[in-house]
This record gives C-alpha cells, structure tokens and sequence, in this order.
C-alpha cells in the first residue's frame, strides 16, 4: 500500500506573481507621471534633434517662374487664394511667399455650389483681418447646379462681412446635364444677384483657356482673375484685374502648396483701396 503511494504536488502560490505584477503597473503609472510633469522639455528637445524638411528647394522650376515673375511686376502687389483644402493655417503679419515675397492680399473661398460653405472661411476671414490683409472672396460654381441658390449660398456666407475686393465668381467646368448657352444665363443670372445686393460688380475668374474658348464674347465687361500656368507667359495683360500664375507656392504657416496671384494694383492703390 505505502509503495503505491504518491503525494499530491502542491499549487505553487500566486504571491510571487502578483507581487511582480503590482511592480510593473507602479512602474508604468510612475512612467506616465514623469511624461507629464516633463513634457515641455522633452518636446523641445524632439524638435532639437529633428530635422525639418525645407518648405521648398529654390531649384524647383516653380520658384523660378515665380521669382521672373516676381521680378517682371516688382511695382504691383501679390496674394494667395485659400480654401479648406489648405487646412488650419497659422496666420501671422509678416507672411510671405518663397520667404521672399511679402504678402500684400488674401482671397478666401467662401462657398461652392447651391449649399457648400467652405469650412474655413470665418476663421480664414478673421484671422486674415486681425493682420491687416486685403481681402476678397469668391464662389465656387457648380455649372449643375441652380445659379440663383448658388448666388444666395454666397450673398448668406459673406453677409455682413466687409471685403476690399468685389465678389468674385469662379467658373472652370462645363456642364454636364446642360448646354453651355444655359451655363452662360445662369452665370449672367449669379452676377447680377450678387452686384444688385452688394452693388458692386463683380469679377469672374476662369482659366484662360476656358475664359477664351467659352466666355469671353459675353462677359467682356466684367473685371477678370486669370489662372495660367504657362512657363511662356511673363506678364499680365492690361484687362486682367488677378493674374494666378501658379499653384505651387509655399507660404510658412501653409502646409499644402498654395495659389499666386498678382494683382494690377500697386501698393499705393492697395492702401488707398484699404482705407
């Protein structure tokens, strides 16, 4: 019977392990307190030994162009065009583009479509007014889309806001579900809306081609903003009021690449514009 005999293996105690697991979790609460108590010092000391990427190269043939540019209409004013798309910017007074160029104006989208406000456009017009930018804004139309809900889409955005520049109508795109006749009525139809509420003519922009190809015989009359990218253009022509001559402009405080524009004012007419 006593050969048969085996004795029972005793439980080995858990006072060992829990002992060891109440070590790593004062451990870990005592990681985080030290994280929190020092993390203005260990995030200035990321940034230390972090190397930022460059906001551009000046070998880029866009700030080659720029710079001609720049060069050629050194006696008129510059700005960017922004929307949501450019994320939260982080304004300031001494902007400029390429480091190089100060910026003189802002224009700022404000709606799209019959039902689209931009979701950056107060904070974009606040920020930009705190440092004394001129400033416009524009519209984006959808050529699918109702022009008089278009145009009280823009007129219930930028109401009692003030602005330097007139309203500003932007048309790309030709229709897809209409003729291009009914586009050019109700483009007429959102101009005239808009000038008789804020009684000021407004401008339309439009690339050049496009502008050429379809509007230019029946639109003549209203100031124009002109988007040409072409290497081969270096000036702008005497009846265009904005000429965007790139989009590709790198602003700090801007994390996406940014539309150029130079204007026909010069700095006096700007300021005077201002007042």
């Amino acid at each position: 019977i006593m050969q048969n005999y085996k004795p029972k293996k005793k439980k080995k105690s858990n006072q060992a392990s829990g002992v060891f697991k109440g070590i790593w979790i004062a451990l870990l609460f005592f990681s985080v307190f030290i994280l929190v108590q020092n993390r203005k010092q260990l995030y200035s000391y990321y940034k230390k030994i972090t190397v930022s990427k460059p906001l551009f190269s000046k070998n880029e043939s866009h700030y080659t162009h720029a710079t001609k540019i720049f060069d050629a209409h050194d006696n008129h004013t510059f700005g960017i065009d922004v929307s949501h798309y450019q994320g939260k910017i982080n304004w300031s007074e001494n902007m400029s583009l390429y480091n190089e160029i100060p910026i003189d104006f802002v224009i700022l989208r404000a709606s799209a479509g019959s039902n689209v406000a931009d979701k950056k456009f107060k904070i974009n017009f606040k920020q930009a007014k705190i440092y004394k930018y001129a400033l416009g804004a524009y519209h984006y139309y959808r050529p699918n889309e109702n022009s008089t809900l278009q145009a009280e889409n823009f007129l219930k955005q930028t109401q009692y806001l003030k602005f330097h520049f007139p309203p500003i109508l932007d048309i790309e795109r030709v229709p897809k579900t209409q003729s291009m006749e009914r586009l050019k009525e109700g483009l007429k139809n959102w101009l005239q809306i808009v000038e008789r509420k804020t009684g000021r003519k407004p401008i339309l922009y439009s690339g050049e081609h496009f502008y050429e190809t379809h509007l230019q015989n029946d639109f003549s009359n209203y100031p124009l903003w002109i988007a040409n990218y072409n290497f081969w253009r270096k000036s702008m022509e005497d009846d265009w009021h904005f000429w965007q001559f790139s989009e590709k402009g790198r602003v700090e405080g801007i994390k996406t690449p940014v539309d150029v524009n130079v204007s026909s004012y010069t700095k006096v007419e700007l300021e005077k514009l201002m007042r």
